[in-house]
Formats: structure tokens, C-alpha cells, sequence
């Protein structure tokens, strides 16, 4: 939750420097995106009920370029960093996992349309994503963490990832971004039929936008 509202801060913030910058036609260019996870786990058994979603954080960088003048079509492709996982509501011994949080460096390609001639600013998605496992923790109900085991998670897991967003123009400009990653293959040798399930929320900004400010 804290993430989202470090997100609502930056957005503030950056509504007025916004309001002052120039408008590019660019066909192709790169965001700064930074925002919050809901994350969970589908393919539990029925009796885990404890089983609930997590918050985490996410930030990286994506290229994005149209394939038309008016940016109908666009591709886009990511770099992000990605917290994900799950937590137990029922663990109650001091000793009981609480949180699992699994760290990825995510890479989505994206092909992107902007479905309304009227109202060019939104656009939706879908695409395939592939995560590099980068460590992660968890969390017992007495507060103690401890390091992943390196066997027990997977290096890679491969997701589909479905968006929509919103540009704050008709151009590609700062704007907002919702997605929905569902894990493909297993993320953990130790439960290998739970796969990520994993809402998103951020914030995308033309790096160009950033310098001026700078």
C-alpha cells in the first residue's frame, strides 16, 4: 500500500512540471515506470484458505515504439523490477511462513492498440513475459526473515501479461498504466502447481520528460 501512495505523491508532483512540457511527436523513445503490485498465488489447494495477496513494489524501463504516424499499434518492451509473492492469513505459530516475497527482473513485450479514434489516449495489451528470479525472502509470524533457498525457486518463469493504460494527451506522454500477469510455468520447485497471479499499477514517464525537468 505505501507504494501506491508514493506513486499518488510523484504524480502530484509531477502534474504541475507536466502542464509546461513540450509535446513531442516521437515514434519511438523510452518511459521511466515505478508503481505497486498486488501480488498472490493461484492453484492452491482447497483446504489453504489462509493463502492472501501481498504488496510489493515495481520500477524499470521500457522502449516502446509505434508502428504508424497516430501510434495506433505500438510495441513495447520492458526492463522492470518486480516484487511478488504471497502471505499466509492463518499462520499463527511464531515460526509459520507470513510472507513469501519472490524479487524478479521482468521482460513483457507488449503489442499495444489504441482500440477508439476518439479517444486516442487509451490503449490496451497483451503479450508474453518472461522473469529472472533475483532473490527474495520470507517472513515468519515472530517477525524473523530469512534468504530464499536457491533449489526450492525457479530462475525463470515465463507469464502472460494483459494491460490498459492511459496517456495524459493523444500523444505518447506521461500517463498510467494498469496490467494483470498470469504465471505460465511453476515458481517454485517445492508447490510446482502455483503459478503468479500478479495485479499492477504504475506510473509511465517519457525519459525526455525527465530531463527537462533535470
Amino acid at each position: 500500500m505505501k507504494t501506491l501512495l508514493v506513486s499518488l505523491f510523484l504524480f502530484i508532483i509531477i502534474l504541475p512540471s507536466y502542464a509546461q512540457y513540450e509535446r513531442r511527436e516521437s515514434r519511438a523513445g523510452v518511459y521511466v515506470t515505478a508503481g505497486g503490485n498486488l501480488s498472490g498465488a493461484t492453484g492452491w489447494d482447497e483446504s489453504d484458505t489462509g493463502a492472501e495477496r501481498i504488496w510489493g513494489f515495481n520500477a524499470g524501463l521500457t522502449f516502446y515504439a509505434s508502428f504508424d504516424p497516430k501510434s495506433k499499434w505500438m510495441i513495447n518492451i520492458d526492463g522492470n523490477f518486480s516484487q511478488q509473492g504471497f502471505g499466509n492469513s492463518e499462520a499463527t505459530d511464531p515460526a509459520d511462513v507470513k510472507r513469501l516475497v519472490i524479487n524478479y527482473i521482468n521482460v513483457p513485450v507488449i503489442l499495444k492498440y489504441r482500440p477508439f479514434k476518439g479517444f486516442q489516449s487509451m490503449f490496451i495489451g497483451v503479450g508474453p513475459q518472461i522473469g529472472f528470479q533475483v532473490g527474495g525472502h520470507g517472513k515468519l509470524v515472530n517477525g524473523e526473515k530469512y534468504d530464499l533457498k536457491s533449489e526450492a525457486v525457479t530462475k525463470n518463469v515465463w507469464s502472460g501479461v494483459g494491460v490498459l493504460g492511459f496517456n495524459f494527451d493523444k500523444l505518447i506522454n506521461v500517463g498510467v498504466e494498469f496490467s494483470y500477469q498470469h504465471g505460465l510455468s511453476k515458481f517454485l520447485n517445492t508447490a510446482t502447481d502455483l503459478r503468479h497471479s500478479v495485479f499492477q499499477g504504475r506510473l509511465i514517464i517519457p525519459l525526455d520528460f525527465i530531463a527537462d525537468m533535470m
